[in-house]
């Protein structure tokens, strides 16, 4: 969930994440998901028309918010419909305690989302090259999401320390790094190669021959042969890293990925 304090920017945030992982999911799609009219909801998503409490409490549920997402993205709609001062302050006063705790919660799993989302490591990619502008503009249209997912990803590197901001304006990635270690918890790293995996499905497609370059060899070998396999890849790639790395001159940044994975388990 996007913690935000605009729930309209939270239904655009699930929106977009899930069109993401699905090209054919519309804004259709999503109206049925939250069991909400597309009409309605494309209103609302527009600004032209507020959700009901009622309504917002659906969503949230078939959103599969927590507890504690439904209650505060509740109270985000019952702002916009009360229009009495002093419930108002009293409803802001609540979203802004749920606010700061739950920012506390997401601190927590901020490096998990990095690590799971490959757009982030793309994008401090980006930020390192000096052929690329470094505006929100010119980054989502690089990484093909809207200015405001961006931002929203932007955000998440300065909490960590990954970049910084200057006094133009402009990002730029730090020294500091994220470390897929024995730490990270398995699912981020599962879901960060479900997303390669995925990418590279769709390379297939999209991007000519002379752009990419796919390749798979099919050998038997011993199991006991594995670890010294996957020494000798990772060996490559770092190699490749320290000979093809350019942030001088870069135009692009790629994928170079490696699967080994048992074909008759």
């Amino acid at each position: 969930m996007l913690l935000s304090n605009d729930y309209r920017e939270m239904l655009k945030y699930e929106l977009e994440s899930r069109a993401k992982k699905n090209k054919r999911f519309s804004l259709r799609a999503f109206s049925r998901l939250v069991k909400i009219d597309a009409a309605r909801m494309s209103l609302v998503l527009s600004g032209k028309k507020e959700l009901s409490v009622k309504s917002a409490a659906t969503i949230a549920e078939h959103l599969g918010f927590s507890d504690d997402e439904k209650e505060y993205f509740c109270a985000l709609v019952s702002l916009h419909k009360t229009k009495d001062k002093s419930s108002q302050k009293a409803i802001e006063k609540k979203i802004e305690v749920m606010f700061k705790l739950m920012d506390q919660n997401q601190n927590s799993v901020t490096e998990y989302k990095i690590i799971a989302d490959t757009d982030y490591f793309t994008l401090i990619e980006l930020l390192k090259m000096k052929s690329i502008r470094p505006s929100v503009a010119s980054l989502a249209k690089k990484l093909s999401i809207s200015e405001e997912l961006t931002l929203k990803k932007i955000s998440d590197l300065l909490k960590l320390g990954l970049i910084k901001k200057n006094t133009a304006g402009f990002y730029s990635p730090t020294t500091k790094h994220v470390s897929s270690a024995d730490k990270t918890p398995s699912d981020a790293i599962k879901e960060a190669h479900e997303n390669i995996l995925t990418k590279a499905k769709k390379s297939v497609r999209e991007q000519k021959i002379d752009e990419r370059d796919l390749f798979a060899n099919v050998i038997s070998f011993r199991k006991s042969d594995l670890p010294k396999v996957q020494k000798e890849i990772r060996k490559f790639m770092s190699q490749l890293a320290v000979e093809y790395n350019n942030e001088e001159s870069g135009e692009d940044v790629y994928c170079i990925s490696t699967q080994v994975f048992n074909f008759t388990p």
